[in-house]
């Protein structure tokens, strides 16, 4: 995804950029361009410690984030790309996630992004 997320932002080039949390290339190629960005969370399995009980698993994870910010991001760069330095709301609550809850001072428990729809249309759907 990286090659067209950098054409993307090379052709719009966005004062900011918002990242789905599963879509590492987003914030890496933001952080490569210097762009500040948000990373848009819609699940909240990673803002507790999942990984604590198989610390193998959290090694190998974060050597394969190391080898995607060398590639793509800027190698300098130190934050997670799951989680922006800037911004991240979260469609939970703390409540929800649970006691261990992430509180880092950018993640925002924004709560759900489900509402209502509205009132239907008068679209011929016929």
């Amino acid at each position: 995804m990286a090659a067209g997320v950098r054409a993307a932002l090379d052709a719009f080039g966005p004062d900011v950029v918002a990242a789905d949390q599963q879509v590492l290339a987003g914030g890496l190629m933001a952080e490569r361009l210097g762009v500040p960005w948000a990373t848009s969370a819609t699940t909240s399995a990673e803002f507790t410690d999942v990984l604590a009980g198989i610390p193998r698993v959290a090694d190998w994870l974060d050597g394969v984030l190391r080898y995607l910010r060398s590639r793509i991001g800027d190698p300098s760069g130190t934050a997670d790309p799951r989680f922006s330095p800037h911004l991240v709301p979260v469609f939970s609550t703390p409540e929800f996630v649970g006691p261990d809850a992430r509180r880092d001072g950018q993640i925002r428990y924004v709560g759900p992004s489900i509402v209502d729809r509205p009132a239907g249309s008068d679209f011929p759907w016929d």
